[in-house]
This record gives C-alpha cells, sequence and structure tokens, in this order.
C-alpha cells in the first residue's frame, strides 16, 4: 500500500502556501466560478488568460500545469471534468487518480486539492469527498513488490509524496466530510491489501503463506482466524476440495475469518475461490498466459479484503468469510476426467473437465456456510472464460437466488462503479449439467458456461438466500478496454471488496419471500447431526478462466 494518507482541512484555496493546488474546470467554461473562479482573481486572471489561448478545453481528465507568479502557491494544477451533465461521483474518482499520478512525478510530498464536483457540481461534499479519497488512493497505487531496489547516490531520491489534503472554506461540512474520507481510506487500504496478496506469484503465494496472512491480518484488526490443515478438511469431510488439491504435493487450507458484529444482527458470509495457481490440472491449458493464473485466487483474497474492511469499520453485522486454497496442478495423484466424488452435503461430482476446478472446491465451501445460518451468501470466483465472452471486462456476472438480495447488489455496484450484469438463471439450465453416472457434472461444455456454473453451484448451497458473482473477466486487467482504467492498475484490481462491503454497510435485511422456482438449492437431502462444528463455534487453529 502507498504510504499516502488524505486528510481534510478547513481553508480557502486562494490563500494556501503549497507546493501544488489543484483545481477544475467544466468543459466549454471560459470563465471559471467557484473556488477555481476564486483562485483566477487571486492570481490576477491567470486561468481565464490561459484558457483565452484555447489549449485547454475542459475535457475529461486533460490536465495543464500552471506557474503563477506573486503566489502563495508554487504550482496550480486545471484539471478538466468534461461535461457538466455526465458528472458522476465515479467521474470524480477518475479524476482524483489522473491528478494523484500527476503530482507524483513532481518530486512533492503534499499536495492540497478542492474537492472535485462537490461545489458547481452539485455532489454532496461528504460523497464527493469519500470519491476523491478513493480515486487518490487507488489511483496512486503500484505493486513493487518484485522489483528490485536500485542504488541511489545522495540527493538523487525524489521526495515520495505523502499526503494530499483537500480544502473546504465551509467549517459546517467538515465533521461529515471527515468521517466520509475515514471510511473511504480504510475501504481503499482493504482494496490495495487484496490486490497485493492476489498478486503475490504462485511460489510465493502458496496456500499455507494465504493462511499465514490471513491470521497476521486478523490479528492486526480485530478478526477471529481458523485455519484448516489437510487432515481438518478431511474430517470436515470436503472431499471435492481435497480431489482438486490431489494433483499438488502443497497441503491445502481452509480459511474462516469471522467478525462478531452486534448480537441479533443477521449473519453474512462471503465465500472466494482460492486457486492459488491453476494450470488446468491434467486437462491442461494452453501455456500462453499461464502464469496469469496466479490471480485464480482473486476472489478468496477479496474476501479477506472484506473482511478486513468490517473489522475496521466495525460494523454492526456478523460477516464470516470462507476460503478454501489450492493449487491445482497434473501430477500422477492428480484427479482426472471421469473421476466422481462425493461432496460435502452427499451429492456426487462427476468430473469431466478438471480444469472447472473452481466450482467444485466452493461446493463444498457453500455448503459449509450453511452451518453460520446466514441471512445471506455471496460468492465470487475467477470461475468462467464465459463471461469475458458474454459481457467484456466492464462489469462482473451475477447469479442467484433471491431477488432482493441481487437487488441490493446491484445497488451496491451502482455507489461503487464495481458493475455487475444480472444473467438469466432458469432451472432448464441444468439439463446440460446432469452427469452420466454422477449426480451432476462440473461442466456443461461451452454453452451458456457461465450459467452452467452457477447453476452447479446451487445444487450445493445450504437454505439461504445466494448470490453468485463471477470475475473473471474484471478481477485483473486483460484486454485493450481496461476495467475503472484510471484507478485500477495493470494487475489485480481488488474487484469485490468496495462492492461487498458497500453491501455490508447498507444492509437492511431481507424480506421474507418464498424463492424463485428452481432457485432453491437442495443441499438438504441429506442429513446431518448438528454438533460443534456445524454451529459455526470452529476450532482455532493458529485463472486461468476455463475455456
Amino acid at each position: 500500500m502507498p504510504n499516502l494518507k488524505v486528510t481534510v482541512q478547513a481553508g480557502d484555496i486562494t490563500t494556501v502556501k503549497s507546493d501544488l493546488v489543484v483545481v477544475n474546470l467544466f468543459k466549454g467554461v471560459t470563465t471559471p466560478g467557484g473556488a477555481t473562479g476564486a483562485l483566477d482573481k487571486a492570481t490576477g486572471g491567470l486561468l481565464r488568460h490561459f484558457l483565452k489561448a484555447g489549449d485547454f478545453k475542459g475535457d475529461f481528465k486533460d490536465t495543464a500545469l500552471l506557474y503563477p507568479e506573486a503566489a502563495p502557491m508554487k504550482r496550480i494544477l486545471l484539471v478538466g471534468l468534461g461535461e457538466q451533465e455526465k458528472w458522476t461521483l465515479d467521474r470524480a474518482r477518475q479524476v482524483a487518480a489522473r491528478v494523484v499520478k500527476r503530482a507524483s512525478g513532481m518530486g512533492i510530498t503534499r499536495y492540497h486539492t478542492i474537492v472535485h464536483g462537490a461545489g458547481i457540481g452539485g455532489l454532496d461534499p461528504a460523497e464527493a469527498a469519500a470519491a476523491v479519497t478513493e480515486g487518490t488512493l487507488l489511483g496512486a497505487y503500484k505493486f513493487e513488490h518484485y522489483k528490485s531496489k536500485k542504488p541511489q547516490k545522495e540527493g538523487e531520491k525524489k521526495p515520495e509524496l505523502a499526503e494530499v489534503v483537500l480544502l473546504e472554506a465551509d467549517k459546517g461540512k467538515l465533521p461529515e466530510m471527515k468521517e466520509a474520507v475515514r471510511v473511504a481510506t480504510i475501504i481503499s487500504e482493504s482494496t490495495l491489501f487484496t490486490r497485493t496478496t492476489a498478486t503475490l506469484s504462485g511460489d510465493e503465494g502458496t496456500p499455507e503463506e494465504m493462511a499465514r496472512i490471513a491470521q497476521e491480518m486478523a490479528r492486526e484488526v480485530g478478526l477471529k482466524c481458523t485455519v484448516m490443515d489437510k487432515a481438518r478438511i478431511q474430517k470436515e469431510g470436503m472431499n471435492a476440495f481435497l480431489a482438486v488439491n490431489r494433483g499438488s504435493a502443497r497441503e491445502p487450507r481452509f480459511v474462516v475469518l469471522e467478525w462478531p458484529g452486534k448480537k441479533g444482527e443477521d449473519t453474512l458470509v462471503f465465500v472466494g475461490k482460492g486457486i492459488t495457481f491453476d494450470s488446468g490440472g491434467i486437462s491442461l491449458k494452453p501455456g500462453e498466459k499461464m502464469d496469469e493464473m496466479k490471480f485464480d485466487k482473486c476472489g478468496a483474497i477479496a474476501v479477506f479484503g472484506i473482511l478486513r474492511a468490517c473489522a475496521l469499520l466495525k460494523v454492526p453485522q456478523r460477516v464470516i468469510g470462507l476460503t478454501p486454497f489450492t493449487e491445482n496442478l497434473p501430477s500422477g495423484t492428480a484427479y482426472k476426467p471421469g473421476d466422481i466424488f462425493t461432496s460435502l452435503n452427499g451429492k456426487t461430482i462427476e468430473i469431466l473437465n478438471t480444469d472447472a476446478e473452481g466450482r467444485v472446491i466452493l461446493s463444498d465451501a457453500l455448503y459449509y456456510a450453511d452451518r453460520f445460518k446466514p441471512a445471506a451468501v455471496v460468492d465470487m470466483a475467477t470461475l468462467t472464460g464465459a463471461v469475458q465472452i458474454a459481457l467484456g471486462n466492464q462489469c462482473s456476472g451475477m447469479m442467484g437466488n433471491n431477488a432482493a438480495l441481487l437487488q441490493a447488489i446491484k445497488e451496491s455496484a451502482e455507489r461503487t462503479h464495481e458493475r455487475v450484469w444480472e444473467l438469466p438463471f432458469y432451472p432448464e439450465y441444468d439439463e446440460l449439467i446432469k452427469a452420466k453416472t454422477g449426480d451432476w457434472a462440473n461442466t456443461g461444455g461451452r454453452m451458456a458456461g457461465t450459467i452452467t456454473a452457477g447453476r452447479f453451484l446451487e445444487k450445493f448451497i445450504g437454505d439461504y438466500a445466494w448470490a453468485h458473482l463471477d470475475i473473471a473477466a474484471t478481477a485483473w486487467q486483460d484486454g485493450a478496454i481496461k476495467y475503472n482504467d484510471e484507478y485500477s492498475p495493470g494487475l489485480a484490481t481488488g474487484v469485490g471488496v468496495r462492492l461487498l462491503t458497500d453491501l455490508v454497510r447498507n444492509w437492511k435485511g431481507l424480506p421474507s419471500s418464498k424463492k424463485p422456482e428452481g432457485a432453491k438449492g437442495d443441499a438438504k437431502s441429506v442429513k446431518r447431526t448438528p454438533g460443534k462444528r456445524e454451529t459455526g463455534e470452529v476450532e482455532e487453529r493458529a485463472v486461468r478462466r476455463t475455456r
């Protein structure tokens, strides 16, 4: 995470002593108003004079650097906001990200900025401050974990940007703005934690290391963390999960994170696919881009980020994170096409393609979630290449069994710009995944690949409202059109953290309504005797996309 903080201060942009001040302008404006207009007057019409030349028209994210004479600030950065009628909170994020990137190369340690769009733009000041904070922190992120540190001579190293100050002239707005920045900082830093952890290479980011990182993070923020080793996983009966692990020399880990919340509040469970490296197994992937399969753990690591944010924000809900971790590799002991395994809920899975492994490990994790008696469960997985073909990389595919839950996720998606698109989820799709000799096949072929993967998962859920997010096209950058390009790096994006933390923060419960026909999971067909492990009192212990 960058060593950068965002603060809010009362102040006047025209009189602040600073290495850089940032103001803005909507497209087509030739006579600045608001704070930008006040700075123009304070500098003797410098901005209007510059605009008359016609080089800067206020196009979205366009920037111009000016050097005023006889002013308390050394530099002025003018940033374009684009057409006023198109102005949104997400555009505020993108503008802030562009600014922080421009400022980072100037060798300054701090700059001051107005809150983009909070005045003339018509946005709520607190919401705009949160958006600028997110854009700044997310846009400043760089993954340099594996970069060698070049020795530098004394005086060669440039100062690093350490602080961005949001200036607000109205002191009455400061309390709400400061709280908004505090919350946005926690969520942004949790997203950056997810980006860094998800980008760890396959040799470092092993199941054991993912469990260790979870334990360390849990201690820091006050979460309960349970790590199950292979023996414990086997004792629990997670045979499908263990099947995928057979080809790896590394043992699997099943990590349970828990935020207790307040008594009487709903329990929300988030489940994430944690394949630390995916070769495809016996159904080997093509060599091209196989290096990207370190990102097949993005769903699980996003769950880490969500739980981190929920703990630091002290949300009232009880929040559980379930993350199975394993490699999927070929070997003499690897699971094979034609093998059949009995999952945790008693249903059998016939393996047709070992590269459809994510849904296999999630089958056990989703049924395990039922013991927490959740109000809702959301899983995230880099599950299918088909979702990229269907939707491109501008949104995640979404399916589920409860309309109110899906609507709540959609609303969070609009607020965070981590967009989702609901796919059809008719029970007729089940015909494609009926197995020849087992209960369900782990792939239905190329037709409706994303939907049949979701229908497969639905067979292993418990009696709860459930949503599935296929993030295979949004979890890391892959394509000419970038996902949230200005504030997402060319590696793991951290998708899901802001989205589902927002879902928790705005949780209002779900109406008790009948689930859609064919959507209810049939996991209850196998009766189990509740015991200690069935109540959630678990023992404490220290993508590749399918084509």
